[in-house]
């Protein structure tokens, strides 16, 4: 609510004061995942992302990106997962790719 506050006239005027709201929204951040790759066989490097704007001061992210399941050469979506933040903010998401390599085998 808006209030009067100290808001004042003089002994010559009657005030009436109407209140009104004043209406906080959402701050949207848009969070962008990094694209990732590795080689047949080896473990998956960390699913990394970046945002903008910043995030006010003592907020922060929980949850964590996560990607399409599979194991052989090819290309995976990396998606949201878990990635969340408190009801101020509206998370908007931008994924990218996955992709794994083909193991060089030399015979």
């Amino acid at each position: 609510a808006i209030n009067q506050g100290t808001l004042a006239l003089n002994g010559n005027y009657t005030l009436t004061y109407a209140g009104a709201d004043l209406t906080i929204g959402t701050k949207t951040i848009t969070v962008t995942a990094d694209a990732k790759s590795k080689t047949f066989g080896e473990a998956d490097p960390a699913l990394t992302y970046t945002f903008t704007p910043a995030l006010q001061t003592g907020d922060s992210f929980t949850g964590s990106l996560t990607r399409q399941p599979g194991e052989n050469a090819g290309t995976y979506a990396i998606n949201q997962g878990t990635l969340a933040l408190n009801g101020n903010y509206n998370l908007t998401y931008v994924g990218a790719d996955f992709t794994i390599g083909a193991k060089a085998i030399t015979v």
